[in-house]
């Protein structure tokens, strides 16, 4: 079962380059590292644990720039077409081998846009699931995967990306019938595990800790064939019945080809002198999340450092596994977004200031303050924890999150922007409150929308896009008498739908109207009848979409959007 891990590409990529001089006047404003992860995730925080040591090193601030989307395109592409002039650089994972297999018609080519500049780390991952799994590690594991196949929910990083070839490898081994949920990155996915809508999730121990010091989620095993010494207590995959199994992670920079060598060569002995500086070293002593994920810095070298990022992941043929994946085998090829992350149940409710995480909380994440008071916000919206009319108060929510006023204020700007708060007169800043009329136009343009997104789906989406949204809308049966659940599994599926268009403008407009949504309070499949007949309207959209029949995929959406808003109205019209 051990194959190296890693087409010629990785191999070819990370030969560091040999010492020449320095660019004489490189650099002289900051540079930008961009990581193709949301913030929170594991190369958002690999970038930021030595960006301040680069930047010493570089005499020039370090901006860590975060462009997820797309499984990592977003932010390759970026780069790709950045000027190759060393001021805009890339942070990259195993989805840099993986993509140009898995996404044929990807905007720039792997590796001739790119000019390698060095290895970064290698680490194992964890298997992490949710608290209330009636699993503690491997073997239980595989005998609840048994009793409910195809049941278990299992969070990756997305297509082609470290989390997910680690999965399908684990589903390989084990013929495990789990279902895979792509999520735009590691943090997001990982949140989704802690607040119970996923059952479990490979990931670096850097984005679990947090959730297991709150015991939101327990750790089943360790990816690796030894165990960490920051997890001693932690059986691996292997030791639990598995054998030779192993999944480790690389990372790696890279500039954009046609950068000089000179900068290259700066660059590269600027990130060996971070890499090797004893207070990016010592991090593994001192913070509990590099301690937690195994992170160390590699010794950068000049004689073939790509032997360990060439064995990844041990037991993966990468081309055979890439093959597997492009039919369909085992896994679902839908990008399916993350929804937001839900606030500890712990937590009060009813006040608006106490529904918001406490400062502790807060600093489990690497992104910046205004990004985190801004998502849990949010977040706190999404779920009902903030309810439509709720006053909220700078001074207030500064204090309790353990911030200063300039970060929260913002947040609050983003979400007035956004539509989700509004500053009233006498009121002062609340959650937006949706009227009769508001309701309507929302429903009005969700119609028209969704209905649009359904014909092109018929049209362009892909057998396997059409069979993974036949898997979700099959899951309602599944979850009845779960209205939680159910509604968590709606929205995935009205997600995938819009991605099965493959329309980038409908898409990012769905997504800003599905912001507004949120504000409509608790979901109406909770009504009697409402979930039987909202399963039915989702098997006959997807009927529609197997037949490829565009308008008969229009008209069913259009009429399963009206049906639901006939139900909203209904409960409306009952509270007033």
């Amino acid at each position: 079962m051990k194959h190296a891990f890693g087409a010629a590409v990785c191999l070819a990529a990370f030969a560091l380059p040999g010492h020449a001089a320095p660019a004489d006047h490189y650099p002289e404003k900051p540079v930008r590292i961009v990581v193709p992860f949301a913030a929170g995730g594991g190369g958002d925080f690999i970038a930021r644990a030595f960006a301040d040591k680069l930047s010493a090193t570089l005499k020039q601030p370090v901006i860590i720039d975060n462009r997820g989307g797309g499984n990592t395109v977003t932010g390759t592409e970026a780069v790709a077409k950045a000027e190759p002039d060393g001021y805009t650089l890339l942070i990259v994972s195993p989805s840099f081998a993986t993509n140009p297999t898995l996404l044929p018609r990807l905007p720039y080519r792997t590796p001739d846009d790119f000019a390698p500049i060095g290895l970064v780390i290698t680490y194992a991952m964890g298997l992490a699931a949710r608290a209330g799994l009636p699993a503690n590690d491997i073997p239980q594991l595989l005998e609840l995967a048994a009793k409910q196949p195809g049941k278990l929910t299992i969070a990756t990083s997305g297509e082609g990306s470290a989390s997910h070839m680690a999965t399908e490898l684990f589903k390989a081994a084990t013929r495990a019938n789990i279902l895979d949920v792509p999520y735009r990155g590691a943090g997001p996915a990982m949140l989704d595990v802690a607040s119970g809508h996923v059952d479990l999730a490979f990931t670096g121990l850097s984005q679990i800790k947090p959730h297991l010091d709150s015991k939101r989620a327990k750790l089943l095993a360790t990816s690796g064939l030894r165990r960490l010494q920051s997890a001693p207590d932690i059986r691996t995959i292997a030791e639990q019945g598995v054998k030779d199994f192993e999944a480790v992670v690389w990372w790696g920079m890279f500039a954009p080809a046609g950068t000089p060598k000179p900068i290259i060569d700066k660059i590269n002995g600027a990130l060996r002198t971070s890499l090797a500086d004893p207070e990016v070293r010592g991090h593994r002593r001192r913070s509990p999340r590099i301690v937690a994920g195994g992170i160390r810095p590699l010794r950068a070298r000049g004689d073939h450092p790509l032997e360990q990022a060439a064995q990844t992941f041990q037991g993966c043929d990468s081309l055979a596994l890439n093959e597997r994946v492009k039919r369909g085998q085992g896994t679902d090829l839908v990008m399916i977004p993350a929804l937001p992350p839900a606030i500890p149940p712990s937590m009060p409710r009813k006040k608006a200031a106490a529904a918001v995480p406490s400062a502790k909380s807060l600093g489990q994440t690497s992104c910046s303050r205004g990004e985190q008071a801004y998502q849990y916000v949010r977040t706190a919206i999404h779920t009902g924890e903030l309810a439509p009319g709720t006053r909220l108060r700078e001074i207030e929510l500064a204090e309790l999150l353990g911030l200063s006023r300039t970060p929260v204020r913002e947040a609050l700007g983003r979400l007035e922007n956004e539509g989700l708060l509004v500053n009233e007169s006498g009121r002062g800043l609340i959650v937006t409150e949706l009227d009769q009329s508001m309701v309507n136009e929302l429903y009005v343009m969700r119609e028209v929308l969704e209905g649009t997104a359904a014909r092109l789906a018929a049209r362009h989406a892909s057998d396997v896009e059409v069979s993974a949204l036949r898997e979700i809308a099959d899951r309602d049966a599944h979850l009845a008498g779960q209205p939680e659940q159910l509604a968590i599994n709606n929205r995935f599926f009205h997600d995938t739908l819009y991605r099965c268009a493959h329309n980038r403008y409908l898409l990012k407009t769905l997504n800003s109207l599905q912001e507004s949504m949120a504000l409509l309070g608790p979901t109406t499949l909770t009504i009697p009848g409402r979930a039987d007949s909202s399963s039915r309207e989702h098997q006959e959209m997807v009927a529609a979409l197997e037949q490829r029949d565009p308008d008969l995929a229009e008209r069913i959406t259009r009429e399963h959007i009206r049906a639901a808003y006939k139900v909203r109205l209904t409960r409306m019209l009952r509270t007033l």
